[in-house]
């Protein structure tokens, strides 16, 4: 993946048109557990305790362990996840969507976002409640 590499350096060096592919899943999933810190401090409080504690390990920083393993926590947390009140929702739509749109400017890829969405709308597909 490449989540954590500065958008301004993905801009200005990265390639464009040569790489096809870059992970940047746990961007998103960060995202939303930042939102949760204001949104929802007890379930991003109970998420994080979850995390540590089942795969925390001697020497290795809690915040490294989050951030990788707090995938592993939308399973055990997978109702309170769906659940959402619609404030929460609506600051992490708010949030993905413009951070959505730095991410297509630095790559690149503002004419396949506008083909994804263009298929989306002909599609009539529901991509959120």
């Amino acid at each position: 993946g490449i989540t954590g590499t500065p958008l301004p350096l993905i801009a200005t060096k990265f390639p464009k048109g040569k790489i096809i592919k870059g992970n940047v899943g746990t961007f998103w999933m960060l995202l939303v557990w930042d939102i949760l810190k204001v949104f929802k401090p007890e379930l991003y409080e109970k998420i994080y305790r979850w995390t540590i504690e089942n795969y925390g390990k001697e020497g290795v920083p809690e915040a490294e362990v989050f951030a990788k393993s707090s995938k592993y926590a939308i399973k055990q947390f997978f109702y309170d996840l769906e659940n959402l009140d619609e404030d929460t929702r609506m600051a992490i739509r708010a949030k993905a969507y413009a951070e959505s749109l730095i991410f297509f400017k630095a790559f690149g890829m503002k004419q396949t976002a506008k083909r994804v969405y263009d298929f989306i709308v002909k599609n009539d597909i529901k991509y959120y409640e």
